[in-house]
Protein backbone atom coordinates (compact mmCIF):
# COMPACT_ATOMS: atom_id res chain seq x y z
CA UNK A 1 0.00 0.00 0.00
CA UNK A 2 1.41 3.41 -0.94
CA UNK A 3 2.23 5.54 1.67
CA UNK A 4 -0.03 8.76 2.89
CA UNK A 5 2.94 11.29 0.82
CA UNK A 6 2.45 9.04 -1.96
CA UNK A 7 -1.03 9.25 -2.25
CA UNK A 8 -1.07 12.82 -0.95
CA UNK A 9 1.34 13.71 -3.65
CA UNK A 10 -1.13 11.47 -6.46
CA UNK A 11 -4.24 13.44 -5.16
CA UNK A 12 -2.12 16.87 -5.67
CA UNK A 13 -1.27 15.65 -8.88
CA UNK A 14 -4.12 14.29 -10.14
CA UNK A 15 -6.15 18.00 -9.30
CA UNK A 16 -3.52 20.28 -10.19
CA UNK A 17 -4.25 22.50 -13.29
CA UNK A 18 -0.69 24.05 -14.89
CA UNK A 19 -2.22 26.07 -17.22
CA UNK A 20 -3.73 28.07 -14.57
CA UNK A 21 -2.43 30.40 -11.59
CA UNK A 22 -2.20 29.84 -8.14
CA UNK A 23 -2.53 31.86 -5.09
CA UNK A 24 -0.46 31.61 -1.70
CA UNK A 25 -2.92 30.37 0.31
CA UNK A 26 -6.77 29.21 0.67
CA UNK A 27 -7.82 32.82 1.90
CA UNK A 28 -5.91 34.34 -1.18
CA UNK A 29 -7.60 31.81 -3.79
CA UNK A 30 -10.95 32.31 -2.32
CA UNK A 31 -10.43 36.38 -2.48
CA UNK A 32 -9.24 36.18 -5.96
CA UNK A 33 -12.86 33.58 -6.75
CA UNK A 34 -14.69 36.57 -5.30
CA UNK A 35 -13.32 39.15 -7.48
CA UNK A 36 -14.24 36.86 -10.20
CA UNK A 37 -17.08 36.16 -9.59
CA UNK A 38 -18.43 40.04 -8.17
CA UNK A 39 -17.15 40.83 -11.88
CA UNK A 40 -18.83 37.76 -13.36
CA UNK A 41 -22.77 37.73 -14.74
CA UNK A 42 -23.67 35.28 -12.75
CA UNK A 43 -21.41 35.26 -9.45
CA UNK A 44 -23.47 32.51 -7.86
CA UNK A 45 -22.65 29.71 -10.32
CA UNK A 46 -18.83 30.90 -10.19
CA UNK A 47 -18.83 30.90 -6.35
CA UNK A 48 -20.84 27.28 -6.28
CA UNK A 49 -18.16 25.74 -8.85
CA UNK A 50 -15.14 27.10 -6.69
CA UNK A 51 -16.61 25.84 -3.22
CA UNK A 52 -17.95 22.51 -4.69
CA UNK A 53 -14.10 22.17 -5.88
CA UNK A 54 -12.67 23.37 -2.42
CA UNK A 55 -15.22 20.25 -0.64
CA UNK A 56 -14.28 17.60 -3.19
CA UNK A 57 -10.51 18.24 -2.60
CA UNK A 58 -11.67 18.60 1.58
CA UNK A 59 -13.44 15.77 1.27
CA UNK A 60 -9.79 13.61 -0.42
CA UNK A 61 -7.55 14.54 1.92
CA UNK A 62 -9.83 13.48 5.05
CA UNK A 63 -10.12 10.03 3.16
CA UNK A 64 -6.76 9.63 2.90
CA UNK A 65 -5.61 11.23 6.48
CA UNK A 66 -8.25 8.44 7.48
CA UNK A 67 -6.35 5.45 5.79
CA UNK A 68 -3.12 6.88 7.56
Amino acid sequence: MPKTHEKLNELAHSIYAPMFAERESLREAFAYAQEVAKASDNPAAVLTAVYVLSNTIAKHIEAIAREA
